[in-house]
């Protein structure tokens, strides 16, 4: 009996040498190291690693940093990180804290230019309107609904969505028009997008995937755990090399699998986008920017309804823009770093404006307080533009708030026998 049993044991000791041995052969036919694959089959074994492959499915966080999703307005800031932003996700104090009849709220609307005209120029606007008999005995407190990337109709949702909730508007000013006949054809059709949906829209939505997509994240996890409930079974063995190949075989398979189902999700993730928020890559841009220019139309009009069934004055400003013809006489500086090596975005940019200009006279017919800075630095010769985009330093914000207090002035207080909006009137 005693020698049976030794014997057993002598022929699985021999079998284990043996698959050692080819175990061995293998890793030096195949230029593996024990102790690397060791170190592989610890970090696999120990947890989800700082970047799998599950990870990679987020697509598009570093576009959409700082940002979440809004129900209503498209997206916001992301607060949890930036004490400037309010409850709402917003930048500033939230225009819902002050609604008593001593305030006199001033609220900027817009995308990133308008943006950075509220954090560089709202001191200056709120005590050149203090000063205004229109204001007389009320605190001027100025607000921002602006986030760049917004187009129309987000300033207009972003107005209506406080009114809504109680807010007090006294005076709107609306800042906008790059981006809303820009990002439409260059951002968002060729990327499958609809022209109409906010910035962003893909990487915002991302989570929110189809059953299809569902089963494959469901897959990718499956492979995921497998690979590190097989790690973490072989790290019992790893003294041994023939467990150290085996479990290498084995976790090489897994990670095939879970590729061919990343790239899957790849496959889907740049597919078309079903129904209204799909649109085909290959549409005529033109004709996006004319959709573009008539909805940034009736938005504007709209929100010139709004103001005056609520009993605030509304003053619309079309930005201004380094590419429409006779914009601004170029600095060398601005000549290398504000102009885009792409001729085609200068002219998109260009055909743009051209469609608003054409709206602009509905505007004014409409008796909207419409004006168009456009070509506010056409004589100034300094540097004003800072990118190849619409953004301008701190020189530009000034001009151009020099520009918004007169008209906002005219607005508040018009010449006497002439027709304006005047001071708000409550209903």
């Amino acid at each position: 009996m005693v020698k049976r049993v030794a014997l057993v044991l002598a022929v699985v000791a021999m079998a284990a040498l043996g698959l050692e041995g080819v175990g061995a052969a293998w890793m030096a036919l195949s230029g593996l190291r024990a102790d690397a694959l060791r170190l592989e089959l610890l970090d696999r074994s120990g947890g989800e690693l700082p970047q799998s492959a599950a990870s990679l499915t987020r697509t598009g966080r570093s576009q959409k940093q700082g940002y979440m999703i809004h129900p209503y307005l498209g997206f916001v800031y992301d607060g949890r990180d930036s004490k400037a932003v309010n409850a709402h996700g917003l930048i500033g104090p939230s225009l819902l804290d002050s609604t008593g009849p001593d305030n006199f709220n001033v609220v900027i609307a817009g995308g990133s230019v308008a943006g950075d005209f509220f954090v560089l120029e709202w001191d200056v606007l709120r005590q050149a309107l203090a000063a205004l008999p229109a204001t007389k005995g009320r605190t001027v407190q100025v607000f921002c609904l602006a986030v760049p990337g917004y187009k129309q109709p987000q300033p207009l949702l972003s107005v209506a969505y406080f009114l809504s909730q109680g807010a007090r508007i006294d005076l709107l000013i609306n800042l906008d028009g790059f981006n809303d006949v820009v990002l439409p054809g260059h951002d968002l059709t060729p990327a499958g997008i609809s022209p109409v949906y906010p910035m962003f829209w893909r990487d915002m939505t991302d989570d929110f995937v189809d059953a299809k997509a569902r089963k494959l994240l469901g897959r990718l996890a499956l492979w995921d755990e497998l690979g590190q409930a097989w790690a973490k079974g072989a790290s019992y063995f790893s003294f041994s090399r023939t467990a150290l190949v085996l479990w290498h075989l084995g976790d090489k398979l897994l990670d095939r699998r879970e590729q061919d189902t990343l790239a899957q999700l790849r496959d889907r993730a740049m597919a078309p986008l079903p129904g209204p928020a799909g649109v085909d890559p290959g549409i005529d841009q033109e004709l996006v920017q004319v959709q573009a220019a008539d909805i940034w139309l009736r938005s504007s009009l709209a929100l010139a309804e709004l103001a005056r069934g609520a009993g605030f004055a509304y003053l619309h400003v079309l930005q201004p823009n380094q590419y429409p013809e006779g914009a601004k006489p170029l600095s060398a500086l601005e000549r290398t770093k504000a102009i885009s090596a792409d001729p085609a975005f200068g002219e998109s940019v260009r055909r743009g404006y051209r469609e608003l200009d054409k709206r602009a006279p509905a505007l004014l017919e409409a008796g909207v307080a419409f004006e168009d800075a456009t070509r506010l630095f056409a004589d100034y010769p300094g540097d004003v533009f800072r990118d190849t985009c619409c953004h301008f330093n701190e020189a530009g914000n000034a001009l151009l708030a020099t520009r918004v207090i007169k008209r906002a002035t005219e607005v508040l207080t018009p010449p006497a026998g002439q027709p304006g909006q005047g001071a708000p009137a409550r209903p």
